[in-house]
């Protein structure tokens, strides 16, 4: 899905990420017409998620032992970094029920473990997109089930699209800039079409509202229905009462 390379910083993410979205926003053209970055990131179109893949540990899908407890890692750093991003890998570890040595026989940096982290994440949210089916059934509908879908990744969705490990590298930033496609196409369908809109203004604040949901279950502990609620309300109605004012 979509990065700002703001630091992650208690308080501060939402804003962060809100204005980094105002600079060099990325515009390029998809199958589905006029296509925004999720987040703020300049990546050069030769990139591709087949590259991602290509990269030593990064695949996301593996079987037997070995990939179950790969897997087990990857679900241990989503739930410990959410958490303490400077978490060490003993913690990790210790939440996947493993030995230090064996994450270091699957990840021998902590680098190549965020970096797979965060295939992982994109591979878990792409999925729940699919399971949503956001293009079956009336799109307001549709579009909260893709809402509800998202916000059960929980806030590890933040730590990493601005993780810097992650911001650094374009490869892997391209590749997690894919899988919304559909939610897109949604979008483009309800969004008001007004001439001093920009490009992809309904898929930035989409995600933006999304970021803002992580933002207050972490911060807050607002309750999942009370965040749902909230973020289909900002798209289908605002936030601000022009007759108020």
């Amino acid at each position: 899905m979509a990065a700002t390379a703001a630091r992650r910083t208690a308080g501060m993410v939402t804003k962060a990420t809100a204005a980094g979205r105002g600079r060099n926003q990325r515009v390029h053209a998809t199958n589905v017409g006029t296509h925004v970055a999720k987040w703020d990131i300049g990546i050069p179109l030769q990139y591709t998620s087949d590259i991602v893949r290509s990269m030593t540990g990064l695949e996301s899908t593996a079987t037997g032992l070995r990939g179950r407890t790969r897997r087990a890692i990857l679900d241990a750093a989503m739930s410990v970094l959410a958490e303490n991003p400077s978490a060490p890998l003993s913690e990790i570890a210790a939440a996947a029920e493993v030995g230090r040595s064996t994450v270091h026989r699957y990840f021998a940096e902590r680098t190549e473990l965020i970096k797979a982290l965060a295939v992982h994440v994109h591979t878990l949210s792409t999925a729940a997109i699919e399971a949503a089916e956001p293009a079956c059934g009336p799109p307001i509908a549709a579009l909260r089930r893709v809402v509800e879908s998202q916000l059960d990744l929980g806030p590890i969705v933040l730590y990493v699209y601005t993780d810097p490990t992650i911001t650094a590298d374009p490869a892997l930033m391209a590749h997690l800039d894919t899988g919304d496609e559909v939610i897109v196409e949604v979008l483009a369908r309800l969004s008001t079409q007004r001439p001093t809109t920009p490009p992809g203004w309904a898929r930035r604040v989409f995600w933006a509202l999304l970021q803002a949901g992580y933002e207050a279950a972490k911060q807050d502990g607002t309750p999942r229905v009370q965040i749902v609620d909230a973020i289909m309300a900002s798209l289908t109605e605002g936030t601000i009462n022009a007759d108020q004012a």
